[in-house]
């Protein structure tokens, strides 16, 4: 069965391309089995061998089915506040003239952040495919970046976790050039594939998120995408604490259950399928994991191998 299905996917890439869609290179297989956690569907990941970037093959032309219908609803749950100060921070650290600036958030969720950009003084705008327009007032809101073309020029761009989403990376980041001021900074966030917790559980890394994640990034395959695009890098750093102790916990738990990502459906409040019994053991293990997750997480830290990669760029226009 393994084989068969390595031979489908490998007929199904064939299909389409058997090089990387960013430089170019040549794909090889990294991971042949990766499942889906909402659809139960499998998946493989490609490693290019000239930039090093993942690629989950096949990628779907209709992503729709794959996120379901509450995908969105409070993903960040209690760490929601901590994260939203977290980003500010970033920001107010890269662009220290703030009066009057403008930020585009790309992929911007239930709008939480710009709301507490919006409240310091920023000129906002977002782009969702799939907003609750409820709480986006006040916020310009768009579905995709093509219809911001003809607007002014953006102080400052973010990317939250959302680049590894895109279809066409070159074609984003090529567009974000065009809106961002010569002076402007873009900054992206993504998992680590490179990460020691992604080193260590492979194709059951929580983060990978299949297909969703249509491409997986490392250091150095983040840089050349930005690099290819017209962008200087100008900080790196590494770790987003929930997102770290998410990864580690929910990782481990999804090698013991047969059901994925039960802790995390918990935790986020999610109405589970499972019973009692199953629900109640992944919230006792998975937080006796969490503590036990914290030295694993210094460590990540201090070898710059953490499970988020976090990237401060401007263009390169300055010279």
């Amino acid at each position: 069965m393994f084989d068969k299905l390595h031979s489908d996917l490998k007929e199904r890439i064939s299909l389409s391309s058997q090089n990387c869609n960013v430089c170019g290179g040549e794909l090889i297989i990294n991971y042949a089995k990766v499942q889906d956690a909402i659809t139960k569907e499998y998946f493989a990941i490609y490693r290019c061998t000239k930039c090093g970037l993942g690629h989950t093959v096949p990628q779907p032309q209709n992503l729709t089915k794959f996120y379901g219908n509450d995908y969105y609803n409070n993903r960040h749950g209690f760490t929601q506040k901590h994260y939203t100060k977290r980003r500010i921070k970033i920001i107010c650290s890269a662009i220290k003239d703030r009066d009057g600036k403008r930020l585009l958030d790309i992929g911007c969720g239930d709008g939480s952040f710009l709301r507490a950009m919006k409240n310091l003084g920023w000129d906002v705008a977002g782009i969702e495919i799939n907003p609750k327009l409820e709480l986006m007032e006040g916020i310009i809101l768009k579905e995709n970046i093509e219809e911001l073309s003809d607007c002014e020029p953006f102080d400052c761009i973010t990317m939250w976790h959302s680049l590894e989403h895109m279809q066409n990376i070159n074609l984003m980041l090529n567009q974000i050039n065009s809106l961002l001021n010569p002076s402007g900074k873009l900054i992206i966030a993504v998992p680590n594939n490179n990460s020691f917790q992604s080193n260590i559980f492979k194709s059951k890394w929580f983060h990978l998120d299949v297909p969703r994640h249509l491409y997986h990034f490392d250091s150095s395959s983040l840089q050349y995408c930005l690099k290819a695009n017209g962008f200087v890098v100008e900080q790196q750093c590494y770790q987003e604490l929930e997102y770290d102790l998410l990864g580690w916990t929910q990782s481990a738990l999804n090698n013991i259950f047969i059901k994925p990502n039960i802790f995390f459906d918990y935790v986020r409040k999610k109405r589970s399928e499972q019973g009692k019994l199953v629900n109640i053991l992944n919230f006792v293990i998975g937080s006796v994991f969490i503590m036990l997750s914290f030295p694993a997480v210094i460590l990540e830290k201090l070898f710059n191998r953490s499970g988020t990669i976090i990237i401060i760029a401007r263009t390169d226009d300055l010279g």
